[in-house]
Protein backbone atom coordinates (compact mmCIF):
# COMPACT_ATOMS: atom_id res chain seq x y z
CA UNK A 1 0.00 0.00 0.00
CA UNK A 2 1.43 3.62 -1.04
CA UNK A 3 0.02 5.35 2.13
CA UNK A 4 1.25 8.82 1.26
CA UNK A 5 -0.42 8.72 -2.38
CA UNK A 6 -3.93 7.46 -0.53
CA UNK A 7 -3.33 10.75 1.72
CA UNK A 8 -2.67 13.25 -0.81
CA UNK A 9 -5.30 11.89 -2.94
CA UNK A 10 -7.75 11.93 -0.05
CA UNK A 11 -6.44 15.84 0.70
CA UNK A 12 -7.40 16.53 -3.62
CA UNK A 13 -10.79 15.61 -3.18
CA UNK A 14 -11.23 16.97 0.11
CA UNK A 15 -10.23 20.11 -1.43
CA UNK A 16 -13.87 20.05 -3.59
CA UNK A 17 -16.08 19.65 -0.20
CA UNK A 18 -16.73 23.31 0.03
CA UNK A 19 -18.04 23.53 -3.87
CA UNK A 20 -21.23 22.25 -5.47
CA UNK A 21 -21.95 19.01 -5.46
CA UNK A 22 -20.63 16.90 -8.46
CA UNK A 23 -22.89 14.09 -9.54
CA UNK A 24 -22.62 11.82 -12.08
CA UNK A 25 -25.23 9.64 -14.49
CA UNK A 26 -23.83 5.73 -15.62
CA UNK A 27 -26.53 4.31 -17.92
CA UNK A 28 -25.64 0.32 -19.36
CA UNK A 29 -27.25 -1.48 -22.13
CA UNK A 30 -26.45 -4.39 -24.29
CA UNK A 31 -24.75 -3.67 -27.67
CA UNK A 32 -27.37 -5.30 -29.16
CA UNK A 33 -29.54 -2.39 -28.71
CA UNK A 34 -30.38 1.32 -30.32
CA UNK A 35 -27.62 3.69 -28.34
CA UNK A 36 -28.55 6.50 -26.00
CA UNK A 37 -28.86 9.88 -26.90
CA UNK A 38 -27.22 12.42 -24.07
CA UNK A 39 -30.36 14.33 -25.21
CA UNK A 40 -32.96 12.02 -24.34
CA UNK A 41 -32.18 11.31 -21.04
CA UNK A 42 -35.79 9.91 -18.63
CA UNK A 43 -37.04 13.17 -17.28
CA UNK A 44 -35.55 11.82 -13.75
CA UNK A 45 -32.13 12.52 -15.18
CA UNK A 46 -32.93 15.46 -16.72
CA UNK A 47 -30.23 17.73 -14.61
CA UNK A 48 -27.66 15.40 -16.93
CA UNK A 49 -28.31 16.72 -20.38
CA UNK A 50 -26.11 18.70 -22.31
CA UNK A 51 -23.68 18.13 -19.30
CA UNK A 52 -19.83 18.32 -20.07
CA UNK A 53 -17.83 16.22 -19.83
CA UNK A 54 -19.51 13.06 -21.27
CA UNK A 55 -17.88 9.66 -21.83
CA UNK A 56 -19.09 6.75 -23.69
CA UNK A 57 -17.28 3.04 -23.51
CA UNK A 58 -17.44 -0.60 -23.50
CA UNK A 59 -17.61 -1.94 -20.32
CA UNK A 60 -17.58 -5.78 -21.51
CA UNK A 61 -17.67 -6.96 -24.84
CA UNK A 62 -21.69 -6.92 -24.95
CA UNK A 63 -22.51 -3.99 -22.91
CA UNK A 64 -21.56 -0.04 -23.93
CA UNK A 65 -21.69 2.58 -21.51
CA UNK A 66 -22.45 5.79 -20.99
CA UNK A 67 -20.90 8.52 -18.24
CA UNK A 68 -22.20 11.96 -17.97
CA UNK A 69 -20.79 14.38 -15.04
CA UNK A 70 -22.85 16.89 -14.26
CA UNK A 71 -21.91 20.38 -12.47
CA UNK A 72 -22.48 23.94 -13.32
CA UNK A 73 -18.94 25.10 -12.85
CA UNK A 74 -16.58 23.91 -15.72
CA UNK A 75 -13.38 24.69 -14.38
CA UNK A 76 -14.22 22.34 -11.45
CA UNK A 77 -15.30 19.75 -12.99
CA UNK A 78 -12.13 19.86 -15.10
CA UNK A 79 -10.01 19.73 -11.67
CA UNK A 80 -12.28 17.12 -10.32
CA UNK A 81 -11.52 14.36 -13.65
CA UNK A 82 -7.82 15.63 -13.26
CA UNK A 83 -7.75 14.26 -9.75
CA UNK A 84 -9.83 10.91 -11.02
CA UNK A 85 -6.84 10.58 -13.29
CA UNK A 86 -4.35 10.36 -11.13
CA UNK A 87 -6.17 8.41 -8.81
CA UNK A 88 -6.68 5.95 -11.63
CA UNK A 89 -2.77 6.38 -12.08
CA UNK A 90 -1.75 6.16 -8.58
CA UNK A 91 -3.87 4.05 -6.86
CA UNK A 92 -4.35 1.34 -9.47
CA UNK A 93 -1.88 -1.12 -7.77
CA UNK A 94 -4.43 -0.83 -4.54
CA UNK A 95 -7.44 -1.38 -6.40
CA UNK A 96 -6.32 -4.25 -8.61
CA UNK A 97 -5.20 -5.99 -5.23
CA UNK A 98 -9.22 -4.94 -3.87
CA UNK A 99 -10.74 -7.07 -6.57
CA UNK A 100 -11.48 -3.44 -8.41
CA UNK A 101 -9.62 -3.69 -12.59
CA UNK A 102 -10.72 -0.73 -13.90
CA UNK A 103 -10.23 -0.31 -17.28
CA UNK A 104 -12.72 1.47 -19.89
CA UNK A 105 -10.02 2.15 -21.87
CA UNK A 106 -10.25 6.30 -20.72
CA UNK A 107 -7.61 6.70 -18.22
CA UNK A 108 -9.72 9.62 -16.94
CA UNK A 109 -12.65 7.26 -15.80
CA UNK A 110 -11.33 4.54 -14.67
CA UNK A 111 -11.08 5.51 -11.06
CA UNK A 112 -15.22 6.72 -11.70
CA UNK A 113 -15.48 2.76 -13.21
CA UNK A 114 -14.19 1.49 -10.05
CA UNK A 115 -16.22 3.46 -8.03
CA UNK A 116 -19.01 2.23 -9.91
CA UNK A 117 -18.15 -1.07 -9.00
CA UNK A 118 -17.68 -0.47 -5.59
CA UNK A 119 -21.25 0.97 -5.65
CA UNK A 120 -22.39 -1.94 -6.89
CA UNK A 121 -21.02 -4.23 -4.44
CA UNK A 122 -21.77 -1.93 -1.49
CA UNK A 123 -18.65 -1.37 -0.48
CA UNK A 124 -19.53 2.58 -0.29
CA UNK A 125 -22.92 2.77 2.41
CA UNK A 126 -24.32 5.54 1.75
CA UNK A 127 -22.07 7.49 -1.13
CA UNK A 128 -23.00 4.89 -3.21
CA UNK A 129 -25.44 4.86 -5.85
CA UNK A 130 -28.74 6.89 -5.23
CA UNK A 131 -31.10 4.53 -3.62
CA UNK A 132 -29.01 2.35 -3.44
CA UNK A 133 -30.22 0.62 -6.46
CA UNK A 134 -30.08 0.44 -10.50
CA UNK A 135 -33.41 1.75 -12.68
CA UNK A 136 -35.13 0.90 -15.78
CA UNK A 137 -36.94 3.13 -18.14
CA UNK A 138 -40.59 2.20 -18.91
CA UNK A 139 -41.40 1.35 -22.56
CA UNK A 140 -44.80 3.32 -21.67
CA UNK A 141 -44.48 5.46 -20.02
CA UNK A 142 -41.67 7.82 -19.07
CA UNK A 143 -40.82 6.53 -15.58
CA UNK A 144 -37.63 4.36 -14.00
CA UNK A 145 -38.41 1.62 -11.84
CA UNK A 146 -36.13 -0.30 -9.72
CA UNK A 147 -35.49 -3.97 -10.83
CA UNK A 148 -37.22 -5.45 -7.21
CA UNK A 149 -40.38 -3.44 -7.99
CA UNK A 150 -40.38 -4.18 -11.58
CA UNK A 151 -39.40 -8.38 -10.37
CA UNK A 152 -42.92 -7.68 -7.70
CA UNK A 153 -45.70 -10.31 -9.17
CA UNK A 154 -48.62 -8.22 -7.44
CA UNK A 155 -47.88 -4.98 -9.56
CA UNK A 156 -48.37 -6.75 -12.49
CA UNK A 157 -45.04 -5.46 -14.24
CA UNK A 158 -42.52 -7.64 -16.53
CA UNK A 159 -38.67 -6.88 -17.47
CA UNK A 160 -40.71 -7.24 -21.13
CA UNK A 161 -42.50 -3.31 -19.89
CA UNK A 162 -39.21 -2.16 -19.61
CA UNK A 163 -36.03 -0.88 -22.37
CA UNK A 164 -33.19 -3.40 -21.23
CA UNK A 165 -30.60 -0.61 -19.75
CA UNK A 166 -30.02 0.52 -16.29
CA UNK A 167 -29.60 3.88 -14.80
CA UNK A 168 -27.03 4.23 -11.69
CA UNK A 169 -26.39 7.27 -10.14
CA UNK A 170 -24.23 9.00 -7.71
CA UNK A 171 -25.00 12.21 -5.75
CA UNK A 172 -21.60 13.66 -5.02
CA UNK A 173 -18.19 11.94 -6.68
CA UNK A 174 -16.32 14.02 -4.05
CA UNK A 175 -18.04 11.71 -1.12
CA UNK A 176 -17.94 8.48 -2.90
CA UNK A 177 -14.66 8.99 -3.80
CA UNK A 178 -13.48 10.26 -0.38
CA UNK A 179 -15.47 6.93 1.24
CA UNK A 180 -13.92 4.85 -1.29
CA UNK A 181 -10.37 5.50 -0.15
CA UNK A 182 -11.27 5.04 3.28
CA UNK A 183 -12.68 1.59 1.84
CA UNK A 184 -9.28 0.56 0.17
CA UNK A 185 -7.06 1.83 3.10
CA UNK A 186 -9.45 -0.53 5.21
CA UNK A 187 -9.20 -3.39 2.89
CA UNK A 188 -5.82 -3.08 2.13
CA UNK A 189 -5.13 -3.39 6.16
CA UNK A 190 -6.85 -6.23 6.79
CA UNK A 191 -4.99 -9.45 5.73
CA UNK A 192 -7.25 -11.66 3.42
CA UNK A 193 -6.93 -15.51 4.76
CA UNK A 194 -7.10 -16.66 0.68
CA UNK A 195 -6.93 -15.03 -2.90
CA UNK A 196 -9.16 -15.41 -5.23
CA UNK A 197 -8.99 -15.24 -8.58
CA UNK A 198 -9.10 -12.06 -10.44
CA UNK A 199 -12.34 -11.10 -11.56
CA UNK A 200 -11.33 -10.58 -15.10
CA UNK A 201 -10.76 -13.97 -14.84
CA UNK A 202 -13.59 -14.71 -13.53
CA UNK A 203 -15.46 -12.90 -16.01
CA UNK A 204 -13.68 -14.46 -18.58
CA UNK A 205 -15.03 -18.36 -17.19
CA UNK A 206 -18.43 -17.64 -16.75
CA UNK A 207 -18.90 -15.17 -20.54
CA UNK A 208 -16.97 -19.08 -21.82
CA UNK A 209 -19.37 -21.53 -20.08
CA UNK A 210 -22.03 -19.23 -21.02
CA UNK A 211 -21.26 -18.86 -25.08
CA UNK A 212 -20.84 -22.94 -24.93
CA UNK A 213 -24.13 -23.56 -22.46
CA UNK A 214 -26.47 -20.65 -22.57
CA UNK A 215 -29.21 -22.87 -21.15
CA UNK A 216 -27.38 -23.83 -18.01
CA UNK A 217 -26.53 -20.79 -17.03
CA UNK A 218 -29.50 -19.51 -17.42
CA UNK A 219 -31.78 -21.66 -15.49
CA UNK A 220 -28.86 -23.25 -12.54
CA UNK A 221 -28.49 -21.73 -9.60
CA UNK A 222 -25.41 -19.67 -8.77
CA UNK A 223 -24.25 -22.30 -6.23
CA UNK A 224 -24.65 -25.02 -9.22
CA UNK A 225 -22.73 -22.40 -11.78
CA UNK A 226 -19.58 -21.87 -9.37
CA UNK A 227 -18.96 -25.39 -8.82
CA UNK A 228 -18.77 -26.32 -12.76
CA UNK A 229 -16.43 -23.40 -13.07
CA UNK A 230 -13.99 -24.56 -9.97
CA UNK A 231 -14.62 -21.65 -7.77
CA UNK A 232 -14.87 -21.58 -3.85
CA UNK A 233 -17.94 -19.26 -3.71
CA UNK A 234 -21.17 -18.15 -5.44
CA UNK A 235 -20.32 -14.55 -4.73
CA UNK A 236 -17.08 -15.00 -6.64
CA UNK A 237 -19.98 -15.56 -9.81
CA UNK A 238 -22.29 -12.69 -8.69
CA UNK A 239 -19.64 -9.87 -8.22
CA UNK A 240 -18.15 -10.51 -11.36
CA UNK A 241 -19.38 -7.25 -14.46
CA UNK A 242 -20.64 -10.36 -16.67
CA UNK A 243 -22.95 -11.63 -14.26
CA UNK A 244 -24.01 -8.32 -12.48
CA UNK A 245 -24.06 -6.20 -16.09
CA UNK A 246 -25.12 -8.68 -18.25
CA UNK A 247 -26.29 -12.50 -17.54
CA UNK A 248 -28.19 -11.31 -14.40
CA UNK A 249 -30.62 -9.45 -16.52
CA UNK A 250 -31.28 -12.42 -19.24
CA UNK A 251 -31.35 -14.95 -16.04
CA UNK A 252 -34.16 -13.05 -14.28
CA UNK A 253 -36.21 -12.36 -17.80
CA UNK A 254 -35.85 -16.73 -18.75
CA UNK A 255 -37.35 -16.91 -15.14
CA UNK A 256 -40.27 -14.58 -15.47
CA UNK A 257 -40.39 -16.50 -19.39
CA UNK A 258 -40.77 -19.62 -17.46
CA UNK A 259 -43.25 -19.11 -14.82
CA UNK A 260 -45.36 -17.56 -17.73
CA UNK A 261 -45.26 -20.85 -19.53
CA UNK A 262 -46.08 -22.98 -16.66
CA UNK A 263 -49.06 -21.08 -15.64
CA UNK A 264 -50.38 -21.06 -18.95
CA UNK A 265 -49.88 -25.18 -19.29
CA UNK A 266 -51.96 -25.08 -16.17
CA UNK A 267 -54.81 -22.96 -16.85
Amino acid sequence: MNPKSMERLFARFEAFRDKDPIGLLYAIWRSDIEPLSPAELPTTYKAFENQQPTFRFSPAKELNGLLIIRGDDPTVKRLMMATCKAASKELHDELCRCGFEPDAGIVEINWLWALIEAAGKGCLGCEGFVDGKAFYHSKIADLTVDEATILDDSLGWSMADFVPRKFMQFENIVESSISFIEYLKKELETPTPHSLPKRQQIDELLRGLYENDPTFCLKESLKIIAQRLNLQSEDTVSDCPFYEFYLKERRDTYTLQTKAQQQAASS
